[in-house]
């Protein structure tokens, strides 16, 4: 993955922490419309609670421009982004199949996957699927 400063890291980047991961892209209308609930999730969690947990945002745009301007329009930058080059055909939608998006995944403080297709930041459960986690 690539981050906004052209860095690239992968998952082990956040090693002892809970990850929320949101694939997504900058014309998925979707994905974009689940944001606010995402934020809400987070602003809700406690400092002890945030300092135990990732929202990575990993966009599998075809133009990586286009990523950094959603990213900055939809006010993102306070959370971890990465972009995944090439698209459909990029390497992370065919590591974890991803065939749609908005797709969520959860990885737990270990850094196993314990959801592949983890509910929608909409969904109640998500935030105590969570919490549970970060115990």
């Amino acid at each position: 993955l690539i981050d906004l400063d052209g860095k690239t890291f992968n998952f082990s980047k956040y090693a002892g922490k809970v990850i929320y991961v949101d694939f997504w892209a900058s014309w998925c209308g979707p994905c974009r419309g689940q944001m606010p609930f995402s934020k809400q999730m987070h602003e809700s969690l406690t400092e002890k609670e945030k300092s135990k947990i990732v929202f990575l945002y990993i966009s599998i745009d075809e133009d990586e421009q286009a990523w950094k301007n959603a990213v900055e329009k939809l006010e993102l930058k306070n959370f971890e982004n990465g972009y995944s080059k090439g698209g459909w055909g990029c390497e992370v939608a065919k590591k974890y199949k991803i065939s749609s998006i908005p797709r969520y995944m959860i990885i737990d403080k270990t850094g196993k996957i314990v959801n592949l297709e983890a509910k929608r930041p909409s969904d109640p459960e998500t935030i105590l699927e969570l919490k549970q986690l970060m115990k």
